[in-house]
């Protein structure tokens, strides 16, 4: 059998073009890692403390919303569920529900931000001026990994 010198290079080519130089890179095993936050930057975590005053912000379209955010390690960052709620007492009182790529911010955790977590219309904005309120988030990751953070806030009327 007598192989053509062309067609030799052209293996060689092909096979170094399959060849990534090392392997795949690791997969996260971790669990996730979740820190609620505020903010109204869509792509940057504001922190957010136990007891820390949120201005209700009135919407272009006639509802009300609290800014928040989040920073998150050990997630798929395509195609996260993000799952934010408000509650007074026990009543549940606003939510937002999103499915969003997430990207990596200064600090090199994915950061997600400018989420509005909107006040359902049977509570009045004025109704929780000054009252502790908790804001819950949980996400999941395509991986099927969860993780959660919650804070209680002050809601302040009206921005």
């Amino acid at each position: 059998m007598r192989i053509l010198p062309g067609t030799l290079w052209l293996a060689v080519v092909f096979a170094a073009a399959c060849d990534d130089g090392g392997s795949a890179p690791p997969v996260d095993t971790e669990p996730a890692v979740v820190e609620l936050g505020t903010g109204e930057h869509p792509t940057r975590f504001e922190p957010l403390e136990d007891e820390q005053q949120v201005w209700i912000t009135a919407g272009l379209q006639g509802g009300h919303h609290i800014w928040g955010s989040f920073k998150a390690e050990h997630v798929e960052p395509l195609n996260l569920n993000m799952r934010f709620a408000l509650y007074d007492g026990d009543r549940q009182i606003g939510a937002a529900d999103y499915i969003d790529e997430v990207r990596r911010g200064p600090t090199g955790s994915y950061e997600y931000g400018g989420v509005t977590v909107f006040l359902w219309d049977d509570t009045p904005p004025a109704s929780i001026d000054g009252r502790a309120i908790r804001m819950t988030l949980e996400i999941e990751d395509a991986r099927g990994r969860v993780a959660s953070d919650a804070r209680t806030v002050i809601a302040r009327c009206c921005e």
